[in-house]
């Protein structure tokens, strides 16, 4: 016979796995989207192992990365004969459009953390000799198992699409 001392622990028990499980639910969720810490460091491109950019151009840059929270503090050097520039900007990485510095002009990303990686889509407006053309671009950055930072840009154009790979090692 069930008494009523019984009823009230099935009920205590109950509410603990169902308190248990969501704690356990949330982690999980929170774990999948945080920020990955092996991305802070300053990052130099490896030249020979990188995929060109459009023009078969190879451009010498580092990545200088800091976490701030969820979002990603970045500083990006770029190096040309004997010039050096930098542009900085912080990746806000909830996921909605947020406005960077980009090479040329101020571009609209979104980023976003996905388990261990950063994914970041934006479109980018170029004027050429045929007319404007717009480019779809998800840049997805993650740690490798040799422990380099390695970005793969997909350009989406309406002639199809390419994807290059960059490879940055750590300097610090």
């Amino acid at each position: 016979m069930v008494t009523r001392t019984d009823r009230v622990e099935s009920r205590r028990w109950a509410a603990g796995v169902t308190a248990l499980a969501t704690s356990l639910l949330l982690l999980t969720a929170a774990l999948a989207t945080a920020a990955n810490p092996s991305f802070v460091g300053t990052w130099r491109i490896d030249l020979e192992r990188s995929d060109p950019m459009m023009g078969n151009v190879k451009v010498d840059n580092d990545y200088r990365l800091e976490l701030d929270g969820e979002n990603l503090e970045v500083v990006r050097v770029f190096r040309s004969q004997g010039q050096e520039s930098a542009v900085e900007w912080t990746l806000m990485t909830d996921g909605k459009p947020h406005d960077i510095p980009g090479m040329r002009e101020p571009r609209t990303v979104k980023a976003k953390w996905k388990k261990n990686r950063l994914s970041i889509s934006y479109p980018l407006e170029l004027e050429t000799p045929r007319g404007s053309m717009t480019l779809d671009i998800t840049e997805v950055w993650a740690i490798n198992k040799a422990g380099e930072l390695e970005v793969r840009t997909s350009t989406r154009t309406q002639r199809g699409q390419r994807t290059r790979t960059e490879i940055f090692t750590r300097l610090d």
